[in-house]
């Protein structure tokens, strides 16, 4: 099988570690190892479980264009990755209301099976990217019920 290229993952990496310091907590990293189901990033203090899908099957209707928008889809929320900090706002809610996507449903409980197994204390996370398109405007999504672990953080 030949491998994928892996900047956007280490792209993505770079997004989350620059909230990560800013809040007090330690970078993340590219895990390093191609062909395993867990996280693509090292897990730190936020405790986001993260799995980076940057392909041409990612739905169009996942990503959001103005920068300030937060969409809800079946239970899930999303806001572009240049924005994520907004979900640590309890202020903001969803503006936005999107149809539910097999696809990204089948990637979010994939990695939420792993996080149940393996860090059940994390939260659930998708970072949804589009090739062609710019990293900041990929669309960050974890599920609504696990906002709240957010909000002290």
């Amino acid at each position: 099988m030949k491998a994928r290229p892996r900047r956007i993952e280490n792209m993505v990496a770079e997004w989350i570690t620059r909230l990560s310091v800013s809040k007090g907590y330690e970078p993340v990293e590219r895990v390093p190892v191609i062909g395993r189901t867990g996280p693509d990033l090292t897990i730190n203090g936020l405790g986001l479980v993260i799995d980076v899908k940057s392909r041409l099957e990612v739905p169009q209707s996942v990503l959001i264009d103005g920068p300030m928008g937060m969409i809800e889809m079946d239970g899930l929320i999303g806001v572009r990755l240049d924005c994520y900090e907004l979900l640590f706002d309890r202020l903001i809610e969803p503006n936005t209301f999107r149809r539910p996507s097999k696809i990204v449903k089948d990637y979010w409980l994939h990695m939420d099976e792993w996080k149940q197994q393996h860090y059940p204390k994390g939260i659930t996370t998708l970072v949804l990217h589009k090739p062609g398109r710019h990293v900041g405007g990929s669309t960050f999504l974890i599920h609504s019920d696990e906002r709240n672990k957010l909000y002290g953080k």
